[in-house]
């Protein structure tokens, strides 16, 4: 299969054995960086576990997920340390003597770290990504926001995306792809008509043939 960088693709895929195994190597891949499937940017190929997110449904999306937080996390961390030494040094310090004071309070013996990570203070503050939505496709465009611009996601595999979104749900989901310079790659698998701009489709039928859609 074959697209530009600007468009997204519907891959129809009739054959029900097909579709599973193609979806299970994607997850496969995806997860743990195993598997047979091959994405290719011109001829470079594209590491899968590092550049692509499988959606199998999406109404399990976590904007909070340990991809995104971790990342997030990590961004703040040098901030802080760049730009907010000072005042780290200064909460760390107290801490310190918050926690020496406590000490002094109970007739144990302690040892400690005597330092507290940016991102430990992060998550002891229990921070989070906090973004308001009132549709299933405006999570989406959030969604795939935050993957390309915390994880430098390139691509996205959604499962029967048709299944949970109306067609024009669709087009805004594929348009915030295409502003966020994210491929979507729709694996369906039943009939799906493809009625979307800058959209590619192929399809394999239940007897293993395979053409492009015109």
């Amino acid at each position: 299969m074959v697209w530009e960088e600007h468009e997204n693709c519907i891959l129809q895929i009739e054959n029900t054995k097909a579709y599973v195994d193609l979806v299970s190597d994607l997850y496969s891949q995806v997860t743990v960086g195993e598997g047979e499937s091959v994405l290719s940017d011109g001829e470079k190929c594209v590491d899968i576990k590092k550049n692509t997110e499988l959606i199998l449904e999406p109404f399990s999306i976590d904007m909070n997920n340990r991809k995104i937080k971790g990342r997030v996390y990590q961004e703040l961390s040098g901030i802080a340390l760049q730009t907010y030494f000072s005042q780290y040094n200064n909460i760390c310090s107290q801490i310190q003597k918050f926690v020496e004071q406590l000490f002094t309070e109970v007739p144990y013996s302690f040892a400690y770290a005597g330092s507290i990570a940016v991102d430990e203070l992060l998550k002891a503050e229990a921070v989070e990504l906090d973004y308001k939505y009132e549709s299933l496709a405006e999570k989406l465009c959030i969604y795939i926001r935050l993957l390309s611009s915390v994880c430098g996601i390139k691509a996205i595999f959604f499962t029967d995306l048709n299944r949970y979104l109306q067609d024009s749900d669709i087009a805004n989901v594929f348009k915030e792809a295409q502003y966020d310079k994210v491929n979507i790659i729709n694996i369906c698998s039943q009939e799906c008509k493809c009625s979307y701009e800058d959209v590619v489709q192929y399809i394999l039928d239940d007897s293993m043939c395979f053409w492009k859609a015109q």
